[in-house]
């Protein structure tokens, strides 16, 4: 199992919710029941994945939804970014990890 697709950088708008995908890869001969997260936004943002927890069949690619909302109150503790990170987790472990640089979008 690993991440295809996923971005290494974001910049938070503070009005609307972000929205992108995630593509998954299930590279084994067996069908798999994965879930994705992005770690590390506690604090600072409400993530949330469609669907919430994916079969992928065999040898197959499978697209997650996502939606990132900043929360009211929210900051980065004064930082220019957040370092985040992509977690893919399959068969109760982690199976991917990729590092994700977040930032907020600059008042307009």
């Amino acid at each position: 199992m690993q991440i295809l697709g996923a971005p290494a950088s974001l910049e938070l708008p503070t009005t609307e919710p972000l929205r992108l995908s995630v593509l998954v890869h299930n590279e084994s001969d067996d069908d798999v029941v994965c879930f994705p997260t992005l770690s590390g936004l506690a604090d600072l943002a409400d993530v949330e994945f469609e669907p919430s927890l994916g079969f992928i069949e065999a040898r197959s690619i499978a697209r997650f939804d996502v939606r990132v909302r900043h929360v009211d109150g929210g900051s980065a503790n004064g930082s220019e970014s957040v370092e985040a990170a992509w977690l893919l987790y399959a068969g109760g472990r982690l199976q991917d990890r990729r590092l994700c640089s977040v930032a907020m979008e600059p008042p307009r």
